[in-house]
């Protein structure tokens, strides 16, 4: 159910695997050895959504005042981004 296919070989990759993303930026795939990332697209939409219904919850749950609210999402969202992107499909990396 967490595996995902690789971008670029469509053989699947276990969260095990994906969980390496959390150490190191780029990963090779053992099948096609290609370096792969975290998908920049999921990246923006888990910061987006993860932010959003952070300061709701706050907002709406516990009232706090915007400052808070924005305070609060950027830090959870610092230190939860990697973890929710690792669920998302991966994408080849991008040679520099």
């Amino acid at each position: 159910m967490l595996n995902r296919p690789c971008p670029s070989c469509n053989n699947e990759l276990s969260l095990r695997f994906r969980c390496n993303l959390l150490r190191e930026p780029t990963v090779r795939c053992p099948y096609c050895a290609k370096d792969l990332q975290l998908s920049s697209k999921y990246q923006l939409f888990n910061a987006a959504v993860f932010g959003v219904s952070t300061a709701i919850i706050c907002w709406v749950i516990f009232g706090m005042s915007v400052v808070w609210i924005i305070v609060i999402s950027v830090v959870l969202g610092h230190f939860s981004q990697k973890y929710l992107d690792v669920l998302f499909p991966l994408e080849v990396a991008q040679m520099e």
